[in-house]
């Protein structure tokens, strides 16, 4: 019956042998430093090797080595480095994946990570910049932050910058990571992919505007974080939030017939697109055979 089916006692409403894909690349970006790290350990010969083939470069791609485009997204070139990029990943992610489904979350965040090491490369032209590898997940995270900011452009939220409250809204928040990245490009210091993060900001904004902004629901973003629990994910409590409509199925919510010909396929639905493509007649199937659960 309903309640035996893995998937309903699932965070997402999905399948449980799916895992959040933000916590699933943390631990893929966390793997990887790990794998390199020990790799290789104090030897030059081993550091330059796995840089000349992994990390992204100019002369990699010259070379049609096209897999660093997504190779560099997963190396790091310190611990701090990870951290940040990881922390970014998890608070950022948690809100799009939810948002927008787990296909195109992923795509954004590719797509993103993508666009950024391009952009980095085609500027290492400019003296300025140089021509060294790529690392990080940088850009993937910036193309996260960009689609938020879109998302939220008018909408005030509260910001914890260096320990320091800040009230901001998207479009503000938006202007502050152009104007940091244009004075890391105007007055380059140290070793940080200012171009990448910059190419990962645009590509979020872009893709929220042009190909998702019509799919998505106004959003309220107080709301969803007061519904979020602490690992980030919707709270059980609203998995099947919904509003009423007059004419719900007639069927028995318990029923296999009921369960297999509507409850799995809006099921299928929110795996692949997210909770928010779902229509008001699909939400109120979800409410009734959620009810009909809880009285078994």
């Amino acid at each position: 019956m309903l309640d035996d089916r893995s998937y309903m006692r699932s965070e997402y409403g999905a399948r449980r042998a799916r895992p959040p894909l933000t916590t699933v690349l943390i631990c893929i970006n966390v793997a990887v430093f790990l794998l390199q790290t020990i790799y290789e350990g104090n030897e030059l010969s081993r550091h330059v090797f796995v840089h000349s083939t992994f990390a992204l470069s100019l002369e990699g791609l010259k070379g049609l080595q096209i897999w660093q485009l997504l190779t560099y997204q997963f190396m790091h070139a310190s611990l701090l480095h990870l951290i940040f990029n990881c922390v970014g990943l998890y608070f950022a992610g948690r809100f799009l994946e939810v948002l927008l489904g787990r296909t195109a979350f992923l795509t954004l965040y590719f797509a993103g990570g993508i666009a950024g090491g391009i952009l980095q490369v085609v500027a290492g032209f400019i003296p300025a910049v140089g021509q060294s590898g790529v690392v990080g997940a940088s850009a993937c995270v910036m193309a996260l932050l960009g689609a938020i900011c879109f998302q939220l452009w008018g909408q005030r939220f509260q910001l914890l910058l260096m320990f320091i409250p800040l009230t901001l809204t998207g479009k503000s928040l938006f202007i502050l990571f152009l104007i940091f990245d244009g004075l890391g490009i105007l007055m380059p210091q140290g070793q940080m992919a200012h171009y990448a993060h910059l190419g990962g900001l645009l590509t979020g904004y872009f893709f929220m505007r042009n190909d998702f902004k019509h799919l998505i629901p106004e959003f309220n973003f107080e709301g969803f974080m007061k519904r979020e629990g602490t690992a980030g994910r919707p709270a059980r409590a609203s998995r099947f939030e919904a509003r009423k409509v007059k004419n719900p199925a007639p069927r028995a919510a318990d029923s296999e017939d009921f369960i297999s010909s509507e409850v799995d396929p809006i099921l299928d639905k929110i795996s692949a697109h997210g909770i928010h493509s779902l229509t008001d007649r699909e939400r109120a199937i979800l409410e009734k055979a959620q009810k009909s659960m809880s009285k078994r």
